[in-house]
């Protein structure tokens, strides 16, 4: 199962917000770079050319909230029109969401070219984010300049068809004069209290009604109103199902729910047993479970009630956690969609780019890898990854982006969107800890990934592997995804069935699982996964990828040979017209591996940071009449660098990568050709 350390995620929450840990010189020898490159190098001023082949952005829908505002059809994200939505995005949180209006154009041009087009603004509660203003004694009055940046942030994204999912609750800090008890130790907003304590729920619909009909000066649109605001959840990565979430209660908040389980006890003729409710809970005990997922679905119903009173038309969720039982899954399934967080493994003591391995890549361990959380999907709800990260500490990151958007679209999830982004270019130096916006081995991918899953260049399995949970089962503290087993959703569809989640479905289509935990080929034969070593391949007519160990085997993917030399690398070719890879007359190559700071800042050669080229072949087979085509490198904000040579012999196009100092390469058809 994906692990995430609790107190390490708490941290997580507050890593937009505080400095980042110096780099660890420790630890074993890093690698010899003294080939790598540096990067991003000097920025060109001037572009030849028609945009970018690293410019996505023709697949924006502009502007957001063009086809209507969005809802729940078929068991899917749709908006009012029909049109089906699907959402590739990412994270801001905290004081980046609040950003000068220079750099909001910036970040929403970045992200735009990237093929994002859901946005998350989470933590915009943290203390300094730039919600609330701090001369005053309370959480109860917003800052002017903070709500003027957050609607011109929204209004750009929005012109750029990018959609905004807005977090309710996370990090708030009450003060003084809010008439909170035991302020000071309720850490977090009261994440978990606010599901019984009726002063916080209070507090949170006092809040979201200030923000959610505040009008924003640059559509004229109140929040509620605005259909580029396409989801919300009331509160962020908070579980009462989860006992760690209820052993941080400070006193009066364990005490009051003490005296609301008994009282539930009474009322269902149960006897109450003695003890804390998060000690009852981690031992196991079914009126503890059933209660807790009582009081949850209660809250859950009675906010979203609240915020349909104030006018909030687009789906909501009540919130995302790792680790608990089935029950937690049920008391949302009155809610609108399901969404999960997770991180392959927990970064370990802050980005440090010199220290020792953190994990093993997630692509040498298919088993327990984020797309297996597809298994935790309610039938017949949409389902989103709204926040996944990935520790860059152990050098391997770049097998992320590729993996999460390629089995996301097998599974036909409604969106995946990482966590965190900041910034409106490359950055000198990486920081932060899950930061995508500094990190050329992530974000170089982004355009790709966007269009697999977007465009739909990996089909939805053919198949179904439904799990079915019984009431028993659930109540005994089943996990969510007890029913289906490991590696099924490397392979096809997969939901689970929960017991008074709504009609049980006439059928439920299952098919034993093969015992190969060795090789995951998808039933629609596109996506292969071997785990030792690791080496992920993806070949649709439109797009072929091999992500992983990637060093010594001949991978033949269609019309496309990869033959890498580079240890560990993601390489991806994608049409950027629609046609297959054999008649495309323009197409994008990403290809990116390892990348590192350079000497810490301050010495000699302080240089920014360095990156692993990839070397290897490429050849291309090309329909009869498909055109000449001419290879170029790009330079890191996509403009053409220069004309590679390449082996033409008879229709088939031989180009090697020789260790040039790029992330992308363009391949077009040459000027005049047919």
């Amino acid at each position: 199962m994906v692990k995430v350390a609790t107190a390490l995620l708490a941290a997580l929450g507050a890593a937009a917000l505080l400095p980042v840990a110096p780099a660890q010189e420790s630890g074993p020898p890093r690698p010899d770079a003294r080939r790598w490159y540096v990067f991003p190098g000097p920025k060109p001023t001037v572009y030849t050319g028609r945009g970018s082949a690293a410019d996505v952005s023709f697949l924006q829908d502009a502007p957001a909230g063009r086809h209507g505002f969005l809802g729940v059809r078929d068991g899917h994200l749709a908006f009012k029109d029909g049109t089906r939505a699907r959402f590739w995005g990412v994270n801001i949180a905290g004081a980046n969401v609040f950003v000068d209006h220079v750099t909001a154009v910036r970040v929403a041009t970045r992200l735009s070219a990237a093929g994002v087009n859901l946005v998350r603004l989470t933590r915009l509660d943290a203390p300094g984010a730039g919600l609330f203003d701090e001369s005053t004694e309370d959480t109860q009055h917003l800052s002017r300049q903070g709500l003027e940046n957050l609607d011109f942030l929204i209004a750009e994204l929005k012109k750029r068809g990018i959609y905004v999912y807005l977090d309710l609750l996370s990090d708030r800090r009450f003060r003084t004069l809010d008439g909170v008890a035991d302020y000071e130790r309720l850490g977090q907003g009261g994440r978990a209290a606010v599901c019984f304590n009726r002063r916080l729920q209070d507090q949170q619909k006092e809040l979201a009604k200030r923000l959610l009909t505040h009008v924003n000066r640059y559509t004229d649109q109140p929040y509620a109103e605005e259909p580029a605001l396409a989801l919300l959840d009331l509160v962020n990565e908070s579980s009462l199902l989860a006992p760690e979430c209820l052993e941080s209660l400070p006193p009066p908040y364990a005490e009051e729910l003490r005296r609301l389980f008994e009282g539930w006890c009474a009322a269902n003729t149960v006897k109450a047993p003695p003890g804390e409710v998060a000690t009852l809970l981690r031992a196991g005990n079914r009126p503890a479970l059933r209660f807790l997922a009582a009081q949850q679905e209660t809250y859950y119903r009675d906010a979203s009630s609240y915020l349909r009173g104030i006018g909030i038309k687009v789906p909501i969720t009540g919130s995302s956690y790792w680790g608990t039982p089935a029950a937690d899954l049920l008391s949302l399934a009155g809610t609108d969609f399901v969404d999960r967080h997770g991180y392959w493994r927990s970064p370990q003591g802050g980005y440090s780019p010199v220290g020792p391995p953190a994990t093993t890549p997630m692509v040498d361990a298919p088993l327990g890898s984020l797309p297996e959380l597809g298994r935790q999907r309610i039938l017949g709800k949409p389902f989103l990854v709204s926040a996944w990260g990935r520790d860059p500490a152990d050098g391997m990151a770049a097998d992320s982006p590729l993996l999460m958007a390629a089995y996301a679209a097998l599974q036909d999830w409604d969106g995946v969107l990482q966590y965190d982004y900041s910034g409106p270019d490359w950055s000198p130096r990486m920081t932060g800890l899950l930061d995508l916006g500094d990190k050329p081995q992530l974000w170089a991918q982004y355009p790709a990934a966007a269009l697999l899953f977007r465009r739909g260049d990996v089909s939805k399995a053919r198949e179904l592997f439904l799990g079915s949970l019984t009431a028993d089962e659930v109540w005994a503290g089943a996990a969510p995804d007890a029913k289906v087993p490991p590696g099924t959703a490397l392979r096809r569809r997969v939901a689970t069935y929960l017991e008074g989640a709504g009609p049980k479905p006439a059928s439920a289509p299952a098919r034993a699982e093969s015992a190969n935990a060795q090789l995951f080929v998808s039933d629609t034969d596109q996506l292969r996964w071997q785990a030792t070593p690791g080496l992920f391949t993806l070949s649709s007519p439109e797009s072929v990828a091999a992500v992983g160990h990637a060093e010594s085997p001949v991978l033949e993917l269609g019309e496309v040979t990869f033959r890498l030399r580079t240890s560990f690398a993601s390489v991806s070719l994608v049409s950027l017209d629609r046609k297959p890879l054999g008649q495309s007359r323009r197409m994008l190559l990403t290809a990116v591996s390892r990348a590192q700071n350079g000497e810490p800042a301050g010495a000699r050669d302080p240089s920014s940071i360095r990156v692993e080229p990839v070397q290897g072949e490429i050849t291309l087979k090309r329909a009869a009449n498909a055109p000449r085509l001419e290879v170029y490198t790009l330079d890191p904000w996509g403009g053409r660098r220069e004309r590679l040579p390449q082996l033409s012999e008879g229709a088939v196009l031989r180009l090697r990568l020789t260790g040039e100092p790029a992330l992308w390469y363009e391949l077009v058809a040459a000027e005049g050709a047919p």
